[in-house]
């Protein structure tokens, strides 16, 4: 197999499905409840990888996959700071700062950037526009064009 050959070659895994969950909880745990089940799925949302690890840990119960995920150098806990650090780049460490701020009721971009003394604008438009993670906010009576914005995380279940 030559380079360009390797270049187009893409490995596509998917989630495990639910009769799969299912059959891999009555292999190690035959005794278990539909909660058990539905709350395996939900932790793991069948990736491999989590199923794995609750697996390993011989989580199958509620209490037993919530201990799991919520222990100490739990790998559910760092995943979604590794996703992060990974799609912010070299940059991360401003982004986290920036998100914190926001998190602490720093919310007007002067305000993080005296904090920071760096400008944000660029980070801050990716945020927004490209991960999502903020929304800007307006209050009722500024003027649309006005600089007077603040920032928030966004939250998808809000509305």
């Amino acid at each position: 197999m030559n380079f360009k050959s390797l270049i187009l070659f893409r490995l596509h895994v998917k989630q495990f499905d639910i009769p799969t969950i299912k059959e891999i909880l009555n292999d190690n745990a035959p005794e278990f409840s539909n909660e058990d089940l539905l709350t395996f799925y939900l932790f793991t949302g069948g990736v491999a990888k989590y199923v794995e690890l609750l697996v390993d840990a011989k989580a199958f119960t509620l209490k037993e996959i919530v201990d799991e995920v919520l222990s100490a150098n739990s790998l559910f806990l760092e995943e979604g700071r590794n996703v992060l650090i990974e799609g912010f780049g070299k940059d991360y460490g401003n982004y986290f700062s920036i998100l914190m701020l926001i998190a602490s009721s720093k919310t007007s971009r002067s305000e993080m950037e005296s904090i920071m003394n760096i400008s944000l604008g660029g980070f801050l438009d990716r945020l927004e526009n490209e991960f999502g993670l903020i929304t800007k906010q307006r209050p009722v009576l500024s003027k649309p064009g006005g600089k007077n914005v603040k920032y928030r995380i966004f939250e998808s279940f809000a509305k």
